[in-house]
Parts: C-alpha cells; sequence; structure tokens
C-alpha cells in the first residue's frame, strides 16, 4: 500500500481522496492495523501499473490526481 502511494508521490490525504479510498483505512492499512482485501489489492496494482486506465475509469481524463 504504502510503496503504491509512494510511488505516485502523494500524501495519504491527497492519495485517498485522488483514488476514492478511505483515508483512516489507508492509514490502518499502510499502519499494519489492517491487511488489504483481494478487489483493493487489485486495485493497487492498477494504479500502480496503469494510472491513465484509473484516472479514465474516475472521470478525470488528462488531469493529474488531487
Amino acid at each position: 500500500m504504502r510503496a503504491v502511494r509512494a510511488h505516485t508521490g502523494l500524501s495519504q490525504a491527497r492519495f485517498a481522496r485522488a483514488y476514492r479510498i478511505n483515508v483512516a483505512r489507508l492509514r490502518d492499512l499502510e499502519q499494519g492495523r489492517t491487511r488489504p482485501d483481494s478487489a483493493l489489492l487489485a486495485y493497487l496494482a492498477v494504479i500502480d501499473r496503469e494510472p491513465a486506465a484509473v484516472e479514465r475509469a474516475l472521470g478525470r481524463r488528462g488531469r493529474s490526481p488531487a
């Protein structure tokens, strides 16, 4: 989780907002209090490997995540 977010260069708050993930859940995941389910793992893989696809899916063509 943290590695994918670090790859984007975004803070926890900006990453959570950009990719529509609850910021409290993001913190819990990064601090090891909870574990990601398979759907979140797949979503993170797409964010990491195909960020443009996520941008299109979220309706943000050509804009940077914010």
